[in-house]
């Protein structure tokens, strides 16, 4: 098959999953439409396929990763729902349609943010997996998600003035860091990105 074929098929897979394992939790109707409104907004569920890939590499049952797909999915969705709100980036649009606090209102595109994230857990935690992977697998989850990952970077970009030296930081970590070293490149060296007025 076609990679494209695949990629469709995981997504088909991935989405199947997801109504499923939301559906299990009782919630208001409003929060629940909040989440699925932004949830099934498209997207090629990327983060999913490429974990359902390593699942075929290895000849696994697909179900086993199903959790921790959609679990992947929910914390990526609660990020591009407070992404878009007022006091982050203020987007009216994502993916050609009204944004979440758009279509509903800011304080319900906040708490389905928040749901999305705190179920996505609960779910991973479902997973049927021995007790020592399970807590290793949510902790890298809550590590990636958390301060030291995906929020710890948009709260670098919160503040236009502090935009060029996190964008420093940053490539001064990829370059060197990964290496087991630390930096010899000094911050003042890196001049090639323009100050956000």
């Amino acid at each position: 098959m076609s990679a494209h074929v695949y990629l469709q098929e995981w997504k088909q897979e991935v989405e199947t999953a997801t109504r499923r394992l939301i559906g299990e939790a009782s919630m208001p109707e409003r929060l629940f439409q909040s989440m699925m409104y932004s949830l099934e907004a498209g997207g090629k569920r990327i983060r999913p396929a490429l974990l359902y890939a390593v699942l075929d590499t290895y000849g696994r049952p697909r179900a086993l990763g199903h959790e921790a797909a959609v679990a992947l999915e929910m914390v990526h969705t609660y990020s591009l729902i407070h992404d878009d709100l007022p006091a982050m980036d203020d987007d009216d649009v994502r993916r050609g349609r009204p944004t979440n606090h758009r279509q509903f209102d800011e304080a319900t595109a906040i708490l389905a943010g928040d749901a999305l994230l705190t179920d996505a857990f609960r779910i991973l935690a479902q997973a049927e997996l021995e007790p020592a992977k399970s807590v290793a697998l949510i902790a890298r989850f809550s590590e990636a998600a958390g301060s030291a990952g995906m929020v710890g970077g948009s709260s670098m970009t919160c503040s236009p003035k502090n935009v060029l030296e996190c964008r420093c930081r940053l490539c001064n970590r990829f370059m060197s860091g990964r290496r087991g070293h630390s930096s010899s490149t000094p911050l003042k060296r890196v001049r090639f990105w323009r100050t956000p007025r």
